[in-house]
């Protein structure tokens, strides 16, 4: 009776093969891999959908909703009432309309937001400079429409310049390349 040779990979030659895998990975993530974290592009788009949860939120509760940027943080906050009327006053205690908080998004130390604008501007080539005066405040009404405006954010040299835009009668947001 003739016996026939059973042929296999050993577990050595597996582990070689795996772990010349796994080299090879590893120079393929750091090559791609950008330190820093965000980009002025995913932050943009980070702002676009935050805006654009603010004004669903304004539509489902049927309140005013308040989305406020600031130099590293985008704070949400609801008036207190139901109703088209426009929020006023002021809320001290014992006020019963005041806006309430609910949420604030750090947002990435690599990206700073340069200046906010009342209004869309849709040609790119805008002259912004550095503003330290922020906030910057965009409402939402009940009724998904907004009070409009551009934010333009980049590194801290001005490179990578992007924008989320905020549209007045539509409420929705865009990222967009470019000032």
């Amino acid at each position: 009776m003739m016996r026939t040779r059973h042929q296999g990979f050993t577990l050595v030659e597996v582990m070689v093969v795996v772990a010349i895998i796994g080299i090879l990975s590893a120079f393929l993530i750091g090559a791609n891999y950008r330190s820093g974290g965000a980009t002025p592009q995913t932050t943009a788009q980070q702002l676009a959908s935050l805006y654009n949860t603010c004004k669903m939120r304004a539509v489902s509760t049927r309140r005013w909703h308040r989305c406020e940027v600031t130099a590293n943080q985008f704070v949400m906050s609801q008036w207190s009432a139901v109703g088209l009327t426009a929020p006023s006053g002021t809320c001290t205690p014992p006020a019963t309309n005041c806006w309430q908080l609910i949420s604030a998004t750090t947002l990435d130390r690599n990206v700073y937001i340069w200046q906010g604008q009342t209004g869309v501007q849709i040609a790119t080539g805008a002259a912004v400079t550095r503003n330290t005066g922020l906030p910057f405040d965009i409402d939402f009404r009940p009724d998904g429409a907004s009070t409009g405006g551009s934010i333009f954010l980049a590194d801290d040299q001005g490179r990578q310049p992007w924008r989320t835009i905020v549209y007045r009668l539509t409420g929705a947001s865009y990222a967009r390349m470019d000032w």
